[in-house]
């Protein structure tokens, strides 16, 4: 998340904040790994199954800043894992992940990115699980 310039403990995000291609290319080597890893037998913690999940948002989110064309598809991968995260946050009782999730599906509702109404059911659906 710190490679993406991303802080869960931030109050605000920083969205100034520089990030490179080397940095999502770390980003993107480390949730290879963990998934890697959770193939291969290591169990994930909750807590860590909800960073996985923002760090992949994050990762989304970061992604759509550099590729104008896949920008929307980026954002919705984004609002897709956050919900996730959110999601899951519930489940285990982590009130900061939820907080930290909230803020990021309240920056993607900002970016008027529309959806239909299949995702929207979907998406309900996840939050209902």
């Amino acid at each position: 998340m710190l490679s993406l310039g991303c802080n869960p403990l931030a109050q605000v995000d920083d969205d100034n904040q520089e990030v490179t291609n080397s940095d999502i290319g770390i980003a993107i080597s480390s949730i290879l790994e963990v998934e890697k890893r959770s193939l291969s037998g290591d169990s994930l913690t909750e807590i860590n199954q909800c960073y996985l999940c923002l760090v992949k948002s994050d990762l989304k989110y970061r992604q759509s800043q550099f590729d104008d064309n896949r920008r929307e598809k980026y954002i919705k991968e984004a609002r897709d894992w956050a919900t996730k995260a959110r999601y899951l946050a519930d489940k285990y009782q982590f009130k900061g992940i939820v907080k930290y999730a909230q803020r990021r599906l309240d920056r993607f509702a900002k970016t008027h990115i529309s959806s239909s109404s299949v995702e929207d059911d979907l998406i309900a659906d996840l939050n209902n699980y």
